[in-house]
């Protein structure tokens, strides 16, 4: 057998993947491993689907993602977070995690360092073995709320750093950063010339405080914004997400999208669009229930 030479030689899987593989499909088994919606995804967005399956030839399509599923896209970061921005910086990708993975291929060399919270989601460590970077950690702090630690990220910084990650509402702390800590990282990666990647797949599940989209300070073109149907829909199976990045690296992140998946299916687009054009009642139904859990645990407790 030949030598392996990839940088995923020797990469375990993560602890949490491994463990939920393990337990997938058992109903005895209280699962607390993945962020994942316990209800179904909403019926307007499955019959979506079905009409596309039914009526329409599921062929090859843009790689970027639909022109209407990107305009869609669009008009929901304006009324969700604020963000004016237009379908040509949008590419439609496998779920928020596709979207990361596009990224980090188009804004990393191998060598290169990105700065990653401390607790971080599981998936970020594959991530960054597959780009070929290395990962550095910088603290939230337990006793903080989980709030990111400005002095030890900056001085966790090298000449190698070239991405900052940035995850609020975070995962697993489930942190929001305050406006004030927001506009700080990006003035941070602006003093030092880092790309900062804000992975926001929670922003529509907020029980106190604000979220505020780093873009919402990006003077100069160097966020780029990940977002997701999964959540805010309960669509993780559906495997669908977005990039939001300045219109020349939108280009490039599409042909990274494209160079691994080609195109998302056409069903699953269709079913994104009906997501954002119908009925908004599902997820404000969802983040009721979710905050009722939240509030009664704390009381149990």
């Amino acid at each position: 057998m030949p030598r392996l030479t990839t940088p995923l030689a020797g990469q375990l899987p993560n602890p949490m993947f491994r463990i939920g593989a393990l337990v997938h499909g058992r109903a005895d088994v209280l699962h607390l491993e993945f962020g994942e919606p316990d209800f179904p995804t909403p019926l307007h967005i499955v019959e979506a689907g079905q009409r596309s399956l039914r009526d329409e030839r599921q062929g090859y399509g843009p790689g970027a993602g639909l022109p209407e599923l990107r305009a869609a896209i669009a008009v929901r970061m304006q009324r969700v977070d604020g963000l004016d921005t237009t379908p040509e910086r949008v590419v439609a990708s496998a779920g928020g995690t596709g979207g990361l993975m596009a990224s980090l291929l188009c804004l990393c060399a191998p060598g290169d360092e990105v700065l990653v919270p401390d607790p971080a989601w599981a998936g970020y460590d594959a991530m960054l073995a597959a780009s070929g970077a290395r990962m550095v950690r910088y603290p939230l702090r337990a006793e903080h709320g989980w709030q990111p630690d400005l002095d030890a990220l900056e001085a966790a910084l090298t000449p190698r750093a070239r991405v900052l990650l940035v995850n609020s509402p975070s995962n697993p702390g489930g942190a929001v950063f305050p406006r004030q800590t927001v506009e700080r990282l990006v003035t941070l990666a602006a003093r030092h010339d880092l790309w900062l990647l804000s992975d926001e797949c929670y922003d529509q599940f907020v029980y106190a405080g604000e979220h505020v989209s780093p873009a919402r300070f990006d003077r100069d073109g160097r966020v780029v914004t990940i977002g997701s149907f999964s959540k805010s829909y309960a669509m993780t199976g559906w495997r669908i997400g977005w990039v939001i990045a300045p219109s020349a690296l939108a280009e490039t992140i599409a042909l990274a999208v494209s160079a691994s998946i080609n195109n998302l299916p056409l069903f699953v687009q269709r079913a994104a669009i009906a997501a954002l054009a119908g009925p908004q009642d599902c997820v404000a139904e969802m983040a009721a229930a979710y905050r009722a859990r939240r509030n009664s645990s704390k009381r149990s407790g």
